[in-house]
Protein backbone atom coordinates (compact mmCIF):
# COMPACT_ATOMS: atom_id res chain seq x y z
CA UNK A 1 0.00 0.00 0.00
CA UNK A 2 1.39 3.71 0.39
CA UNK A 3 3.20 3.11 3.49
CA UNK A 4 2.18 6.69 4.84
CA UNK A 5 3.33 6.03 8.30
CA UNK A 6 6.23 3.67 7.88
CA UNK A 7 9.26 6.68 8.10
CA UNK A 8 8.09 8.65 4.96
CA UNK A 9 8.14 5.50 3.44
CA UNK A 10 6.33 6.79 0.10
CA UNK A 11 5.57 4.82 -2.88
CA UNK A 12 2.94 4.29 -5.61
CA UNK A 13 1.70 0.35 -6.91
CA UNK A 14 -1.77 1.77 -8.43
CA UNK A 15 -2.14 4.71 -10.09
CA UNK A 16 -5.46 6.47 -11.30
CA UNK A 17 -5.56 9.64 -13.65
CA UNK A 18 -9.09 10.96 -13.10
CA UNK A 19 -10.12 13.07 -16.18
CA UNK A 20 -9.62 11.71 -19.73
CA UNK A 21 -9.78 14.52 -21.52
CA UNK A 22 -6.39 15.81 -23.85
CA UNK A 23 -4.46 16.84 -20.32
CA UNK A 24 -5.30 13.91 -18.55
CA UNK A 25 -4.91 11.74 -21.65
CA UNK A 26 -1.41 13.01 -22.18
CA UNK A 27 -0.40 12.79 -18.52
CA UNK A 28 -1.47 9.16 -18.33
CA UNK A 29 0.67 8.54 -21.64
CA UNK A 30 3.90 9.99 -20.19
CA UNK A 31 3.16 8.35 -16.71
CA UNK A 32 2.77 4.80 -18.40
CA UNK A 33 4.74 4.48 -21.79
CA UNK A 34 7.34 2.34 -21.53
CA UNK A 35 9.30 4.37 -24.10
CA UNK A 36 9.42 7.01 -21.55
CA UNK A 37 11.01 5.02 -18.71
CA UNK A 38 14.12 3.71 -20.79
CA UNK A 39 11.83 0.68 -22.34
CA UNK A 40 10.62 -0.63 -19.12
CA UNK A 41 7.47 -0.90 -18.18
CA UNK A 42 6.31 1.51 -14.45
CA UNK A 43 6.21 -0.44 -11.20
CA UNK A 44 2.77 0.60 -10.95
CA UNK A 45 -0.44 0.02 -12.76
CA UNK A 46 -2.27 2.64 -13.81
CA UNK A 47 -5.89 3.74 -14.80
CA UNK A 48 -7.43 6.12 -16.99
CA UNK A 49 -10.90 7.77 -15.23
CA UNK A 50 -13.34 9.50 -17.03
CA UNK A 51 -17.41 9.68 -17.16
CA UNK A 52 -20.16 7.82 -19.38
CA UNK A 53 -19.72 9.41 -22.87
CA UNK A 54 -21.46 9.37 -26.33
CA UNK A 55 -19.93 8.05 -29.15
CA UNK A 56 -19.13 11.73 -30.36
CA UNK A 57 -17.50 12.57 -27.18
CA UNK A 58 -20.25 14.28 -24.99
CA UNK A 59 -20.64 13.35 -21.79
CA UNK A 60 -23.97 11.33 -20.59
CA UNK A 61 -26.02 13.16 -17.87
CA UNK A 62 -28.10 12.28 -15.18
CA UNK A 63 -31.81 13.32 -14.84
CA UNK A 64 -30.28 15.38 -12.46
CA UNK A 65 -27.58 17.34 -15.28
CA UNK A 66 -24.91 15.12 -13.46
CA UNK A 67 -22.18 12.94 -15.19
CA UNK A 68 -22.61 9.40 -14.92
CA UNK A 69 -19.23 7.47 -13.48
CA UNK A 70 -19.45 3.72 -13.85
CA UNK A 71 -18.81 1.09 -11.03
CA UNK A 72 -15.72 -0.41 -12.26
CA UNK A 73 -14.60 3.50 -12.42
CA UNK A 74 -15.12 4.30 -8.91
CA UNK A 75 -13.56 0.87 -7.74
CA UNK A 76 -10.20 2.19 -9.28
CA UNK A 77 -10.30 5.18 -7.57
CA UNK A 78 -10.70 3.15 -3.88
CA UNK A 79 -7.78 0.87 -4.61
CA UNK A 80 -5.39 3.65 -6.20
CA UNK A 81 -2.27 4.70 -3.97
CA UNK A 82 -1.74 8.07 -6.24
CA UNK A 83 -4.67 10.34 -7.90
CA UNK A 84 -4.02 12.36 -10.21
CA UNK A 85 -7.18 14.87 -10.93
CA UNK A 86 -7.59 16.67 -14.42
CA UNK A 87 -11.12 18.29 -14.88
CA UNK A 88 -12.05 21.51 -16.03
CA UNK A 89 -12.28 23.65 -12.86
CA UNK A 90 -15.44 24.68 -13.84
CA UNK A 91 -16.79 21.11 -12.93
CA UNK A 92 -14.34 20.39 -10.28
CA UNK A 93 -16.45 20.53 -7.14
CA UNK A 94 -19.48 19.03 -8.54
CA UNK A 95 -17.26 16.07 -9.75
CA UNK A 96 -14.95 15.66 -6.33
CA UNK A 97 -18.08 15.49 -4.28
CA UNK A 98 -19.79 12.97 -6.47
CA UNK A 99 -16.80 10.81 -6.32
CA UNK A 100 -15.46 11.40 -2.75
CA UNK A 101 -17.11 8.75 -1.60
CA UNK A 102 -15.29 6.58 -3.37
CA UNK A 103 -11.39 8.22 -3.32
CA UNK A 104 -9.32 5.90 -1.63
CA UNK A 105 -8.83 7.54 1.98
CA UNK A 106 -5.61 7.00 2.04
CA UNK A 107 -4.39 7.92 -1.23
CA UNK A 108 -1.89 10.66 -2.38
CA UNK A 109 -4.07 13.38 -4.37
CA UNK A 110 -2.61 15.77 -7.30
CA UNK A 111 -4.38 18.61 -9.05
CA UNK A 112 -3.17 18.84 -12.29
CA UNK A 113 -6.20 21.18 -13.38
CA UNK A 114 -5.59 25.46 -13.36
CA UNK A 115 -8.20 28.18 -12.48
CA UNK A 116 -10.51 28.82 -9.65
CA UNK A 117 -13.90 29.06 -8.13
CA UNK A 118 -15.63 32.03 -7.04
CA UNK A 119 -16.80 31.65 -3.26
CA UNK A 120 -20.32 34.34 -3.15
CA UNK A 121 -20.64 33.27 0.39
CA UNK A 122 -17.33 33.87 2.01
CA UNK A 123 -16.80 36.44 -0.91
CA UNK A 124 -13.45 34.68 -1.90
CA UNK A 125 -11.85 32.45 -4.77
CA UNK A 126 -11.32 29.04 -4.39
CA UNK A 127 -8.23 27.62 -5.84
CA UNK A 128 -8.28 23.60 -6.66
CA UNK A 129 -6.56 22.33 -3.77
CA UNK A 130 -8.60 24.26 -1.34
CA UNK A 131 -11.76 22.44 -3.38
CA UNK A 132 -10.09 18.69 -2.73
CA UNK A 133 -9.45 19.85 1.03
CA UNK A 134 -13.47 20.89 1.52
CA UNK A 135 -14.83 17.69 -0.46
CA UNK A 136 -12.13 15.15 0.59
CA UNK A 137 -12.02 13.02 3.74
CA UNK A 138 -9.86 14.51 6.49
CA UNK A 139 -7.03 11.56 6.02
CA UNK A 140 -6.95 12.39 2.34
CA UNK A 141 -6.07 16.60 2.94
CA UNK A 142 -1.96 16.52 4.35
CA UNK A 143 -1.48 14.62 0.98
CA UNK A 144 -3.14 17.27 -1.52
CA UNK A 145 -0.74 18.58 -4.15
CA UNK A 146 -0.76 20.48 -7.14
CA UNK A 147 0.79 20.39 -10.63
CA UNK A 148 1.74 23.29 -12.91
CA UNK A 149 3.73 24.45 -15.20
CA UNK A 150 4.69 25.12 -18.59
CA UNK A 151 2.30 22.14 -19.98
CA UNK A 152 1.80 22.65 -23.72
CA UNK A 153 0.35 19.19 -24.47
CA UNK A 154 1.37 18.54 -27.77
CA UNK A 155 5.18 19.25 -26.48
CA UNK A 156 5.30 17.49 -23.84
CA UNK A 157 3.93 14.28 -26.25
CA UNK A 158 6.92 14.71 -28.48
CA UNK A 159 9.58 14.65 -25.72
CA UNK A 160 10.18 18.81 -25.30
CA UNK A 161 12.04 19.39 -22.34
CA UNK A 162 10.22 21.18 -19.79
CA UNK A 163 9.78 22.10 -16.29
CA UNK A 164 7.01 22.65 -14.10
CA UNK A 165 6.58 22.71 -10.25
CA UNK A 166 5.04 20.20 -7.41
CA UNK A 167 3.52 22.07 -4.62
CA UNK A 168 1.47 20.96 -1.27
CA UNK A 169 0.14 22.42 1.98
CA UNK A 170 3.10 23.31 4.90
CA UNK A 171 1.97 24.07 8.42
CA UNK A 172 3.26 26.90 9.16
CA UNK A 173 2.85 26.77 12.55
CA UNK A 174 3.74 23.20 12.84
CA UNK A 175 7.77 22.87 12.56
CA UNK A 176 7.62 18.79 11.83
CA UNK A 177 5.27 19.39 8.60
CA UNK A 178 8.50 20.97 6.84
CA UNK A 179 10.64 17.98 7.25
CA UNK A 180 7.64 15.70 6.37
CA UNK A 181 6.42 17.78 2.90
CA UNK A 182 9.75 18.08 2.27
CA UNK A 183 9.99 14.56 1.69
CA UNK A 184 6.46 14.14 0.19
CA UNK A 185 7.71 16.72 -2.14
CA UNK A 186 10.75 14.76 -3.28
CA UNK A 187 8.87 11.97 -3.69
CA UNK A 188 6.14 13.60 -6.04
CA UNK A 189 8.94 15.30 -7.96
CA UNK A 190 10.88 12.31 -8.41
CA UNK A 191 7.42 10.01 -9.49
CA UNK A 192 6.32 12.74 -12.13
CA UNK A 193 9.67 13.39 -13.80
CA UNK A 194 9.28 11.61 -16.80
CA UNK A 195 11.77 11.63 -20.12
CA UNK A 196 12.08 15.36 -20.98
CA UNK A 197 9.37 16.74 -18.03
CA UNK A 198 11.31 17.72 -14.90
CA UNK A 199 9.53 18.32 -12.03
CA UNK A 200 10.98 20.71 -8.83
CA UNK A 201 9.28 20.64 -5.62
CA UNK A 202 7.86 24.03 -4.16
CA UNK A 203 5.86 24.21 -0.83
CA UNK A 204 4.24 27.18 -1.80
CA UNK A 205 0.92 26.02 -3.08
CA UNK A 206 -1.23 28.93 -3.02
CA UNK A 207 1.79 30.76 -5.84
CA UNK A 208 1.55 28.18 -7.22
CA UNK A 209 -1.77 27.31 -8.10
CA UNK A 210 -2.86 31.32 -8.53
CA UNK A 211 0.11 31.71 -10.89
CA UNK A 212 -1.10 28.88 -12.40
CA UNK A 213 -4.48 30.09 -12.97
CA UNK A 214 -4.23 34.03 -13.08
CA UNK A 215 -1.41 33.57 -16.48
CA UNK A 216 -4.08 32.34 -18.48
CA UNK A 217 -5.91 35.68 -18.37
CA UNK A 218 -2.94 37.32 -20.15
CA UNK A 219 -3.19 34.17 -23.17
CA UNK A 220 -6.41 36.10 -24.19
CA UNK A 221 -5.59 39.54 -25.48
CA UNK A 222 -1.95 38.07 -26.44
CA UNK A 223 -3.93 35.98 -29.06
CA UNK A 224 -6.68 38.90 -30.08
CA UNK A 225 -3.10 40.97 -31.19
CA UNK A 226 -2.30 37.86 -33.55
CA UNK A 227 -5.75 37.65 -34.86
CA UNK A 228 -6.64 41.65 -35.23
CA UNK A 229 -3.21 42.26 -36.96
CA UNK A 230 -3.18 38.74 -38.80
CA UNK A 231 0.64 38.96 -39.07
CA UNK A 232 2.13 38.81 -35.62
CA UNK A 233 3.71 41.88 -35.63
CA UNK A 234 2.05 43.30 -32.05
CA UNK A 235 5.32 42.62 -30.24
CA UNK A 236 5.38 46.14 -28.65
CA UNK A 237 1.67 45.63 -27.47
CA UNK A 238 1.72 42.17 -26.17
CA UNK A 239 4.99 43.09 -24.08
CA UNK A 240 3.69 45.97 -22.91
CA UNK A 241 0.39 43.77 -21.86
CA UNK A 242 2.41 41.65 -20.35
CA UNK A 243 4.64 44.09 -18.50
CA UNK A 244 1.27 45.77 -16.66
CA UNK A 245 0.11 41.82 -15.98
CA UNK A 246 2.87 41.68 -13.93
CA UNK A 247 1.20 44.39 -11.49
CA UNK A 248 -1.82 42.95 -11.72
CA UNK A 249 -0.75 39.72 -10.88
CA UNK A 250 1.22 41.26 -8.05
CA UNK A 251 -1.17 42.99 -6.63
CA UNK A 252 -3.71 39.97 -6.29
CA UNK A 253 -0.56 37.56 -5.03
CA UNK A 254 -0.45 40.40 -2.24
CA UNK A 255 -4.11 40.21 -0.92
CA UNK A 256 -4.46 36.80 -1.29
CA UNK A 257 -1.88 35.32 -0.02
CA UNK A 258 -2.14 37.49 3.35
CA UNK A 259 -5.77 35.93 3.44
CA UNK A 260 -4.80 32.34 2.80
CA UNK A 261 -1.77 31.82 4.45
CA UNK A 262 -0.92 34.94 6.85
CA UNK A 263 1.62 36.34 4.64
CA UNK A 264 2.78 37.58 1.28
CA UNK A 265 4.48 34.90 -1.02
CA UNK A 266 6.53 35.67 -4.32
CA UNK A 267 5.15 34.39 -8.10
CA UNK A 268 6.53 31.20 -8.41
CA UNK A 269 9.32 31.43 -11.24
CA UNK A 270 8.40 28.28 -13.34
CA UNK A 271 4.35 27.96 -12.92
CA UNK A 272 4.32 31.95 -12.57
CA UNK A 273 6.52 33.49 -15.38
CA UNK A 274 7.28 30.22 -17.22
CA UNK A 275 4.00 29.33 -17.68
CA UNK A 276 2.70 32.89 -18.74
CA UNK A 277 5.28 32.88 -21.57
CA UNK A 278 4.55 29.76 -22.72
CA UNK A 279 0.63 30.08 -22.82
CA UNK A 280 0.84 33.72 -23.65
CA UNK A 281 3.08 32.89 -26.94
CA UNK A 282 1.78 29.36 -27.87
CA UNK A 283 -0.73 28.91 -31.22
CA UNK A 284 -1.54 25.58 -29.46
CA UNK A 285 -2.50 27.18 -25.65
CA UNK A 286 -6.12 27.15 -25.74
CA UNK A 287 -6.68 30.62 -23.93
CA UNK A 288 -4.33 32.06 -26.86
CA UNK A 289 -6.36 30.44 -29.59
CA UNK A 290 -9.36 31.69 -28.09
CA UNK A 291 -8.11 35.26 -28.46
CA UNK A 292 -7.26 34.65 -31.79
CA UNK A 293 -10.59 33.96 -32.96
CA UNK A 294 -11.80 36.86 -31.06
CA UNK A 295 -8.71 39.06 -32.76
CA UNK A 296 -10.47 37.36 -35.71
CA UNK A 297 -14.22 39.27 -35.00
CA UNK A 298 -12.47 42.54 -34.16
CA UNK A 299 -10.92 42.47 -37.69
CA UNK A 300 -13.36 40.87 -40.15
CA UNK A 301 -17.12 41.62 -38.10
CA UNK A 302 -19.29 44.39 -37.41
CA UNK A 303 -19.51 44.77 -32.85
CA UNK A 304 -23.30 43.62 -33.45
CA UNK A 305 -22.01 40.44 -35.15
CA UNK A 306 -19.21 39.35 -33.12
CA UNK A 307 -19.44 35.98 -31.47
CA UNK A 308 -20.11 35.51 -27.71
CA UNK A 309 -17.54 33.46 -25.04
CA UNK A 310 -19.69 30.87 -25.23
CA UNK A 311 -19.61 30.19 -29.29
CA UNK A 312 -15.70 30.55 -29.35
CA UNK A 313 -15.14 28.14 -27.02
CA UNK A 314 -17.71 25.31 -28.27
CA UNK A 315 -15.78 26.53 -31.67
CA UNK A 316 -12.69 25.53 -29.67
CA UNK A 317 -14.14 22.24 -28.79
CA UNK A 318 -11.93 22.38 -25.10
CA UNK A 319 -12.50 24.24 -21.92
CA UNK A 320 -10.74 26.99 -21.84
CA UNK A 321 -10.08 27.92 -18.03
CA UNK A 322 -9.05 31.63 -18.81
CA UNK A 323 -13.23 32.32 -19.40
CA UNK A 324 -14.41 31.00 -15.96
CA UNK A 325 -11.22 32.43 -13.84
CA UNK A 326 -11.78 35.78 -15.40
CA UNK A 327 -15.57 35.79 -14.10
CA UNK A 328 -14.13 34.33 -10.99
CA UNK A 329 -11.90 37.19 -10.64
CA UNK A 330 -13.86 39.99 -11.90
CA UNK A 331 -16.54 38.58 -9.43
CA UNK A 332 -14.01 39.20 -6.76
CA UNK A 333 -12.75 42.54 -7.38
CA UNK A 334 -15.96 44.21 -7.65
CA UNK A 335 -16.98 42.43 -4.51
CA UNK A 336 -13.88 44.21 -2.70
CA UNK A 337 -13.74 47.20 -4.63
CA UNK A 338 -10.18 46.56 -6.03
CA UNK A 339 -11.39 47.29 -10.07
CA UNK A 340 -10.06 50.30 -9.78
CA UNK A 341 -6.80 48.80 -8.70
CA UNK A 342 -5.72 46.57 -11.27
CA UNK A 343 -4.27 47.76 -14.41
CA UNK A 344 -5.28 45.38 -17.61
CA UNK A 345 -7.63 43.00 -16.19
CA UNK A 346 -10.80 44.71 -16.18
CA UNK A 347 -9.83 45.88 -19.69
CA UNK A 348 -9.48 42.46 -20.62
CA UNK A 349 -12.73 41.34 -19.95
CA UNK A 350 -14.42 43.94 -21.98
CA UNK A 351 -12.24 42.64 -24.92
CA UNK A 352 -13.06 38.99 -24.03
CA UNK A 353 -16.64 40.06 -23.92
CA UNK A 354 -16.59 41.44 -27.38
CA UNK A 355 -17.49 45.42 -25.34
CA UNK A 356 -14.06 46.50 -26.24
CA UNK A 357 -11.35 46.31 -28.95
CA UNK A 358 -7.93 45.93 -29.49
CA UNK A 359 -7.68 49.22 -30.90
CA UNK A 360 -8.78 50.35 -27.70
CA UNK A 361 -5.13 49.77 -25.93
CA UNK A 362 -3.89 53.11 -26.94
CA UNK A 363 -6.55 54.96 -25.07
CA UNK A 364 -5.97 52.85 -22.01
CA UNK A 365 -2.58 53.18 -21.77
CA UNK A 366 -3.19 57.05 -21.81
CA UNK A 367 -5.36 57.05 -18.83
CA UNK A 368 -3.06 54.50 -17.16
CA UNK A 369 0.13 57.07 -17.79
CA UNK A 370 -0.43 59.15 -14.30
CA UNK A 371 -0.90 55.72 -12.29
CA UNK A 372 2.10 54.21 -14.28
CA UNK A 373 4.42 57.43 -13.22
CA UNK A 374 3.62 57.51 -10.20
CA UNK A 375 4.07 53.83 -9.42
CA UNK A 376 7.52 54.32 -11.11
CA UNK A 377 7.93 57.31 -8.76
CA UNK A 378 6.95 55.26 -5.24
CA UNK A 379 9.61 51.99 -6.43
CA UNK A 380 12.51 54.91 -6.86
CA UNK A 381 11.91 56.11 -3.82
CA UNK A 382 11.32 53.60 -1.97
CA UNK A 383 14.74 52.01 -3.09
CA UNK A 384 16.10 55.29 -2.28
CA UNK A 385 14.82 55.14 1.10
CA UNK A 386 16.38 51.58 1.67
CA UNK A 387 19.97 53.24 -0.09
CA UNK A 388 19.91 56.15 2.99
CA UNK A 389 18.82 54.07 5.62
CA UNK A 390 22.32 51.23 4.69
CA UNK A 391 24.05 54.16 4.39
CA UNK A 392 23.69 56.19 7.83
CA UNK A 393 24.00 52.30 9.15
CA UNK A 394 28.17 51.91 8.16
Amino acid sequence: MTGKNDALDFRVEKLAVLGDGKWGSRVFHLLTDPERHGGEQPSYSAELVGPLKKPNGDVILSNEGKAVWRDVDRKVLSEADLIFVAIPVKNYRETIRTLSDSINPKAYVVNGSKGCEYDQEARTIRLPHEILRQELQESNRPWIASLCGPNIQHEIERGRATCAEVACWVDPDEPKDWRIKKSYLGFLSNFFSVDQYVVVGNPNIVGVELSGGLKNLFANPSGMFDGFYDTRNAHNTRSTLLALADYDIEFIFKELSREKIGWEVKVPSISGLGDLIATCSSPKSRNYRFGYERGKDFRESAPELYRSAEEICRGIGQVVESINTLESIMHLCEDRGWTDKLLIIPFIYQMVHGKSNVEDVYNVLNELKPRLTRRNELLFLQDLKTYRRKQRGQ
